[in-house]
């Protein structure tokens, strides 16, 4: 009996061993149990991080698709910019070519309307020279026939006096001269008509004399009025022509003016082309 006893000590002992084992396993898969749902939980956060991570690696292949495709477009933009540079260098180029060239001729039309002004003086010096040598040539011409209207007239007087004096002495001495200076006498009615006569075509030659001067000093006036209104009028068509060609040929870059870099293009050698301030 106390064998069997010591054996079912031993016996009570396994158990109590086995049940304290139990226990601590029991406690254990508890543990277990606990820390499998904590990492369950750190696996599910994980999870998800990992999810919010894939969607935030998404969105940023997104935002980095978008940023290519902007990139892309901005370069392209860049290179149509520097395209239209170029060209715009080219067309400043052409341009600076052209306004030199206009310059030019802007210049050989001023030096031609400053011929055409010097010819106009020189022709118009010439023609009042020439108007003016008419002119006294005419009043020479004109002082002329006043001299030999009183030459005549002087003549005509002396020779009617000499008549009267000749007639006289005819007929008071008796000779035979009074036949002839009385054959004279029957022709007083038609020396008074000619002499009627040589006064009308005086007066008639001097009325001719005078609206041929009035005539000539006319055409004098009027042609020096239209030779000062012909220069004035190729002046003016000159001044009019050459501020037409500096509006035509104004700076094209007054409206728009593409910014160079200092230094860059043709155009550095003419700043005043290129405002850089802008």
């Amino acid at each position: 009996l106390q064998q069997d006893v010591i054996e079912l000590e031993k016996e009570a002992d396994g158990r109590e061993e086995h049940s304290k084992w139990m226990q601590s396993r029991v406690l254990a898969a508890g543990r277990l149990c606990i820390q499998v749902s904590a990492s369950q939980r750190l696996i599910q956060a994980e999870r998800e991080n990992v999810s919010t991570l894939v969607e935030g690696i998404r969105r940023q292949r997104e935002d980095l698709d978008k940023l290519l495709k902007h990139n892309a477009a901005t370069r392209a933009r860049i290179q149509a910019a520097d395209a239209d540079i170029l060209q715009l260098r080219q067309e400043a180029a052409e341009l600076e070519v052209e306004l030199r060239t206009e310059d030019h001729t802007l210049q050989e039309l001023r030096e031609k309307k400053n011929k055409m002004e010097r010819r106009a003086e020189r022709e118009t010096r010439e023609k009042h020279r020439e108007y003016r040598e008419e002119l006294m040539e005419l009043q020479n011409k004109n002082r002329e026939a006043r001299i030999l209207l009183a030459d005549g007239e002087a003549k005509l007087d002396r020779n009617r006096r000499c008549i009267s004096a000749s007639e006289i002495l005819a007929l008071s001495g008796g000779t035979d001269e009074s036949k002839e200076n009385h054959r004279l006498c029957r022709f007083d009615e038609d020396t008074a008509i000619i002499n009627n006569c040589l006064d009308r075509g005086r007066e008639k030659y001097l009325k001719e004399i005078l609206s041929m001067m009035k005539e000539a000093e006319g055409s004098l006036e009027k042609k020096g009025k239209g030779l000062r209104e012909a220069i004035r009028g190729k002046k003016s068509t000159a001044a009019a022509a050459a501020s037409k060609q500096e509006n035509e040929y104004r700076n094209p870059f007054a409206v728009f003016d593409p910014v160079l870099p200092a230094g860059a293009g043709p155009l550095a050698s003419r700043p005043s082309l290129v405002p850089n301030g802008r």
